[in-house]
């Protein structure tokens, strides 16, 4: 039998299917089921590093890649969204290396493992049956 890759339960009790979660965690979730699905469950350091949030891609803001004036929207691809910068802030594909393989809550370590796993050109969440990205 596979032992989980990673166990934890903090606080109250232990989720259920029919526990509220934010939508941010949640996809995150998701996220680490689907490259554990397109790996067969092959983990690599790069794909463990990035799971883990130690990559040092930690810069990545949600905000620059939504255009608030309905103008300015256009749909951004997964790459445009990680070369995105702001005015006062660093883009979101600034790298650390002073935080490479320490732990940062943020999205920016799966933007760019999503940039180099072929991923890069999607705009838009694909239809199940996911294809599995070039590796």
């Amino acid at each position: 039998m596979k032992q989980p890759i990673a166990s934890a339960t903090v606080g109250g009790s232990i989720p259920t299917a029919s526990t509220p979660m934010r939508i941010a965690s949640a996809s995150k979730w998701l996220f680490g089921a689907y490259v554990e699905q397109v790996r067969n469950g092959q983990l690599s350091q790069a794909d463990l590093k990035a799971l883990t949030m130690r990559t040092g891609y930690n810069n990545f803001k949600y905000r620059l890649c939504v255009k608030r004036k309905e103008k300015k929207q256009a749909a951004m691809t997964v790459s445009e969204c990680f070369a995105e910068s702001g005015v006062l802030t660093a883009g979101n594909s600034k790298y650390d290396q002073q935080d490479d393989g320490k732990f940062h809550y943020n999205g920016g370590h799966f933007q760019f493992w999503a940039v180099q796993n072929g991923l890069e050109n999607i705009t838009t969440i694909p239809s199940y049956p996911l294809t599995p990205p070039r590796c």
